[in-house]
């Protein structure tokens, strides 16, 4: 059975998801202006990040089910700190140094996204539309090599 979802969860869920898609598809594309859209996509996703952070832990509705807010945070938190790591390793002027290191790094921190919305779907049968995965660069296996 699902667990009650609160509208202010749901919002900032559903926000949270088009704001992934938006960081992701500027990462996977390579015109020369995607830089500049993924570092604006990138800050809007920390504000979202930020925003969603403090609702998991403050929505009323979740917690009456501690457990699983615990649960829903520390995957949540997982995500974060490994899109930090992501990040600081590789502002958006580095991702072209390196296409199979950036695209190895992405696809290690959507693999954390990735476990939270499983958990979404399982236990609020609500998840993202689409994959954020950068299946541009990836197998089902991890990262293939780009060849220049």
């Amino acid at each position: 059975m699902a667990l009650q979802l609160s509208p202010q969860l749901h919002d900032a869920l559903a926000r949270y998801a088009e704001l992934e898609q938006a960081v992701v598809s500027a990462g996977r594309r390579s015109d020369a202006a995607r830089k500049l859209d993924l570092v604006r996509a990138r800050r809007k996703f920390a504000e979202q990040l930020g925003a969603l952070g403090l609702i998991i832990m403050q929505d009323p509705v979740l917690a009456e089910t501690p457990g699983k807010q615990q649960d829903m945070n520390r995957l949540f938190s997982t995500f974060r700190f490994a899109l930090g790591q992501h990040q600081a390793n590789w502002p958006a002027v580095r991702i072209d140094d390196d296409p199979n290191g950036y695209a190895q790094s992405a696809w290690e921190a959507y693999a954390k996204s990735d476990q939270f919305w499983a958990w979404c779907l399982e236990n609020f049968d609500f998840g993202r539309d689409t994959d954020v995965r950068p299946h541009r660069l990836v197998s089902a296996d991890g990262p293939r090599t780009v060849r220049g």
